[in-house]
């Protein structure tokens, strides 16, 4: 049977294994020295272990399929552990195959944990209006406390030592966007999303990252990081100015940990899910706002992140949380 040569960015690949990292880029060239090269075909045992290409911008994510061009394969991997990879093709008519076990790494998730608070409703009397705090005091809604976040985020990371593994760690969030409001007059307002927006920014704010980056520059070793997250929204003024009767807010959130390798693509290695789920009425007989709690809310709980099967390792949106929330000021 006829050979297949593979050739890589680094050179021409020799014998059947292969080790590579996690948003790795490879560039594959698929030749022989027995013929013409035709019809080359790749597969993988797991699926998906490929995608052909991932962009993420603060509007939008897409992924492009992994597709063969002529002899040329151009990938990304998106799947941890062995994978083997067939390759098929006709040499000079003749068929031809070979198959390489590929060992595809990626940074160690140590430890993934997020603690939530409590939400709460605070009020505060506009700057310069305190001699009419009675109409002009405004009120919030909050996941947290004005000195507690709702939630915060620990993580623990440790770069592979088997090869070289430079690349950004970074945590990125996204949510969907749910808060209902029923104003005085009876009128409503929905700020509301079916899919899931990214939450402001793809470089998620990092107690430990770059400050002007937002994100970990991880080489080798252990790396600690921290972030937190208080989502609110206005209840408006009070007294005769009141806007609002009833708000209510279910939404759901998912704080990724990121790792994208020098010249690869953005994949996600760790992923931890919470909810917001909360209900303010505004009493007329005491002249203050009622607070319910809802069942499926992540009040006061030691929250573990998902290190293993990861639900997606390219999360996709189309939108942006700022953008929904424009006016919830």
């Amino acid at each position: 049977m006829p050979k297949l040569i593979v050739t890589t960015s680094s050179g021409t690949l020799i014998g059947q294994h292969h080790i590579a990292v996690i948003g790795q880029r490879e560039k594959w060239t698929i030749s022989s020295s027995n013929g013409v090269v035709t019809g080359p075909s790749i597969t993988f045992n797991v699926i998906p272990a490929v995608i052909g290409d991932y962009k993420i911008e603060d509007e939008n994510s897409y992924a492009t399929p992994f597709l063969v061009s002529g002899m040329n394969a151009t990938f990304y991997w998106i799947q941890t552990g062995a994978i083997t990879i067939t390759i098929k093709a006709l040499v000079s008519g003749q068929p031809a195959l070979r198959k390489i076990e590929a060992q595809v790494l990626t940074p160690n998730v140590v430890e993934y944990i997020g603690t939530t608070s409590r939400t709460e409703i605070y009020s505060s009397v506009l700057p310069g209006r305190e001699a009419h705090a009675e109409d002009e005091t405004i009120s919030m809604l909050r996941f947290g406390s004005t000195d507690k976040p709702g939630i915060s985020f620990s993580a623990k990371v440790s770069m592979p030592t088997k090869i070289r593994c430079a690349g950004k760690l970074f945590m990125m969030q996204t949510m969907t966007v749910n808060r209902k409001k029923t104003t005085t007059l009876n009128s409503f307002e929905h700020a509301h999303t079916d899919d899931s927006v990214l939450d402001q920014e793809v470089y998620y704010g990092q107690i430990h990252s770059d400050k002007d980056k937002g994100f970990i520059q991880a080489t080798s070793g252990l790396y600690v990081f921290e972030s937190e997250d208080s989502p609110a929204t206005t209840l408006g003024k009070s007294g005769a100015n009141r806007t609002y009767k009833n708000v209510e807010v279910d939404e759901k959130y998912c704080m990724y940990i990121m790792f994208c390798p020098k010249d690869g693509i953005s994949v996600a290695i760790a992923e931890l899910f919470w909810r917001w789920q909360a209900t303010a009425t505004f009493n007329e007989t005491s002249g203050s706002w009622n607070l319910q709690i809802g069942g499926d809310s992540s009040e006061v709980r030691y929250l573990q992140g998902n290190r293993d099967r990861i639900t997606l390792r390219l999360p996709i949106w189309r939108d942006n949380s700022a953008t929904e929330l424009e006016s919830d000021t």
